[in-house]
């Protein structure tokens, strides 16, 4: 009986999550990752994944970030349209990254008693997942 509620308890949290992500990461993004990346020699896309790692938790604003990868010294000679997609496929690899870590969370979740659980900071990342999501979807329009 008590393992009949428990589904019942996650089936109901799936689906308020699922009620929750307004946004979600658009195909063609991951698409768009893909064959972009490959476009850039091997030390920019080091910087990529590594600008995305550093920027896991934080609030990301995509304007700032296309600004700050215009005022560094390695991309002083790149065009405009290449410092937007260095700064686009950032955004995504740090949405892919979110994405990820909300279905580990939701892993973990599922995995434990019911009183161990902190829903709190599954709210955050169904919010941060969201969140850049949204954004990516937004400049995946203006691209």
């Amino acid at each position: 009986m008590k393992n009949c509620f428990l589904i019942l308890f996650f089936e109901l949290l799936s689906l308020a999550m699922a009620a929750q992500i307004s946004h979600t990461l658009p195909s063609e993004a991951t698409a768009f990752y893909q064959s972009s990346i490959k476009k850039f020699p091997g030390h920019v896309a080091n910087f990529i994944e590594e600008s995305a790692s550093s920027l896991d938790k934080r609030h990301i604003n995509y304007d700032s970030l296309f600004g700050a990868i215009t005022n560094r010294k390695e991309f002083r000679n790149y065009s405009a349209r290449e410092c937007r997609n260095i700064s686009l496929l950032i955004l995504i690899s740090c949405a892919s990254k979110a994405e990820s870590d909300l279905k580990k969370r939701v892993m973990q979740l599922q995995s434990k008693d019911q009183s161990d659980q902190k829903f709190e900071s599954t709210e955050k990342l169904v919010q941060r997942k969201s969140d850049l999501a949204e954004m990516v979807s937004v400049q995946m329009k203006n691209h």
